[in-house]
């Protein structure tokens, strides 16, 4: 074992990662900078994406075009709407964290652009200008 690593401390936090306690404080704005923005932003994705994937799969072979559309606009919802409550924490500790230097910004407007993309991707999905599935359009 290395000196000065405690493998046991980084085992037991990463255990805690994507757990409902873990989500209320990435959410509350109470982890670092890093895991807001890496873990929160980008790791939820490795979490969101196969869910997404497999509720589209699953939700298009099952459901008639008007519901899918529904179940599909909501998950598109509350990605956007999770993208905009972690933007807001990735700001608060952004703005506790100036040892950071202007790269805390950077995270702080990638975020936004995120939330910018997913915004525009729900609008044009619950307006029917685009569609996950063209033969939903009927």
């Amino acid at each position: 074992m290395p000196s000065g690593i405690d493998t046991a401390s980084i085992a037991a936090e990463r255990k805690r990662y994507f757990t409902p306690r873990w989500f209320l404080d990435l959410l509350a704005a109470r982890l670092s900078l890093g895991d807001t923005f890496w873990i929160g932003g980008f790791g939820t994705a490795l979490v969101f994406a196969p869910f997404g994937f497999t509720l589209f799969l699953v939700a298009h072979w099952v459901l008639s075009p008007g519901q899918f559309r529904i179940l599909m606009g909501g998950w598109i919802t509350f990605l956007t709407l999770f993208h905009a409550a972690l933007w807001t924490a990735i700001v608060r500790t952004a703005w506790r964290t100036p040892q950071v230097g202007g790269w805390r910004w950077v995270g702080v407007l990638v975020a936004l652009f995120n939330i910018a993309a997913m915004a525009t991707m729900t609008y044009l999905f619950w307006t029917g200008a685009i569609a996950l599935v063209p033969s939903l359009l009927r």
